[in-house]
């Protein structure tokens, strides 16, 4: 019963973030600018969900069916409560930070204030944060909101910097050095994950540039950094970002989060010309990304939530801001929590979808043990934004039109013909139990 109290929560949070994945690809137009750019900029960083006040009902076993049932809920005036309250806290502490600098500004101590300016960083994520999830509920978040005082920030920092012309490099010098003010003395292992394309977790050529200049930095800094995760073990720090179209420039985000509270203890930003990326021949969108915004979009339309099956799928890089060059193996592991039925439909970057396995049972004896499922999948062509979809239900699943070409079992329905099918029967039948999850990888040549 434990076991099932624990997936219910997991299953209340997961209905949340697909809730947030909707809002972030349909975009919140009905919302103000500043409510938009906090929002997108919080959700490009958001790994988990924090539910405050999550309420249970007395699980039920179901002798004949030999299933416990567990139910979970939470108050949305309660979680309003509780975020609002956070942005009022952050926003106290941010206005104290800003008073500081100023007066640093003001009296010429330069360093000190570009200091007390960059600490402002990480109450502005905790802010987005709170942001964002008071508009998942449907609710207008009260007082100046962290876009505004981020712009204020910005103008200050550029006043006293005067830094408009950087390269990469010199960028991924000045963003280590003020996540090392910020953490001060750290010896914990903090795993570095690809920065994706504002809040579409889409890597791209540039992804991989900048990791190997930030990681190279962060380094020199003396900071212990891994950008490969070793499974089973969870590095206590996380460092997330991504990069923004501003005007002739790129903006980088860099945020390091504990993963035992989620806090976010450092964060910093800087940016590029585009022109400096673009005289090097750097890409920072891959060539499918309108495709894949399209796909995309049909994959959140009517997605099917909260329907008893939990369904866990990594790689060997996470599940995060997916990268591979070409000729690195990929693996993948899933993990269930009741014996289901899976599919793998595999989206290529040149619009074919494949099937990779269909109808592959895992029994009661496999369930929430992790199981390996592909093992020796070799990046290669065609190169782009790809997305692997795996689909679990309690029955075998409706035929997909298919026809075998060369080595693919090619899907000839369209998008969104095919997520049609995959979910119809879940649709169709309310005591099917069903989950889905995707996974966008970036593929890119050596």
């Amino acid at each position: 019963m434990k076991a099932a109290r624990s997936y219910a929560k997991q299953s209340l949070a997961e209905s949340v973030q697909v809730i947030i994945e909707s809002i972030t690809v349909h975009n919140v137009s009905e919302r103000n600018q500043e409510v938009q750019e906090s929002y997108k900029q919080a959700v490009s960083s958001i790994s988990s969900i924090n539910l405050p006040g999550i309420k249970e009902e007395t699980p039920y076993y179901d002798k004949k069916k030999k299933t416990t049932y567990a139910f979970a809920w939470v108050s949305k005036w309660r979680l309003a409560e509780y975020y609002q309250e956070q942005l009022d806290i952050m926003t106290s502490k941010l206005e104290g930070k800003l008073q500081k600098a100023k007066y640093l500004s003001t009296a010429n101590l330069k360093q000190q204030a570009l200091e007390s300016y960059q600490e402002c960083f990480p109450l502005l994520r905790q802010m987005e944060v709170a942001v964002a999830m008071l508009v998942t509920i449907g609710i207008d978040p009260v007082g100046k909101l962290p876009y505004a005082y981020e712009t204020e920030v910005n103008e200050n920092i550029s006043s006293i910097s005067r830094n408009a012309n950087l390269t990469l490099d010199e960028m991924c010098q000045l963003l280590a050095g003020s996540i090392l003010v910020q953490l001060a003395e750290n010896d914990k292992t903090i795993r570095l994950i690809p920065y994706a394309f504002e809040d579409t977790r889409i890597t791209s050529e540039l992804s991989a540039r900048f990791g190997v200049l930030f990681e190279s930095e962060l380094t020199k800094e003396g900071l212990n950094v891994s950008t490969m995760g070793i499974e089973g073990i969870q590095n206590p720090l996380l460092l997330t970002g991504s990069y923004w179209d501003d005007g002739n420039y790129l903006k980088f985000i860099a945020s390091i989060k504990e993963l035992s509270t989620g806090k976010t203890i450092a964060s910093t930003q800087n940016r590029v010309p585009k022109t400096r990326l673009i005289e090097s021949g750097i890409s920072w969108k891959p060539e499918n990304f309108e495709e894949t915004m399209t796909r995309r979009k049909i994959f959140t339309e009517e997605e099917i939530i909260g329907r008893g099956l939990i369904l866990d799928v990594w790689t060997n890089k996470g599940d995060e801001n997916l990268l591979y060059v070409e000729g690195e193996i990929m693996t993948i592991h899933v993990k269930v929590n009741h014996a289901c039925w899976l599919r793998f439909i595999y989206y290529l970057a040149d619009g074919r979808k494949t099937q990779l396995i269909e109808d592959y049972y895992v029994d009661s004896d496999k369930v929430n043990q992790l199981i390996p499922m592909l093992d020796s999948g070799k990046c290669g062509p065609p190169f782009g934004v790809e997305t692997f979809q795996v689909i679990a239900q309690t029955e075998k699943f409706l035929p997909l039109d298919i026809e075998k070409i060369g080595p693919y079992y090619v899907i000839l329905n369209d998008t969104r013909e095919t997520v049609r099918i995959v979910r119809g029967m879940a649709r169709n039948n309310n005591h099917l139990l069903f989950g889905e999850k995707r996974l966008v990888i970036t593929t890119i040549p050596k």
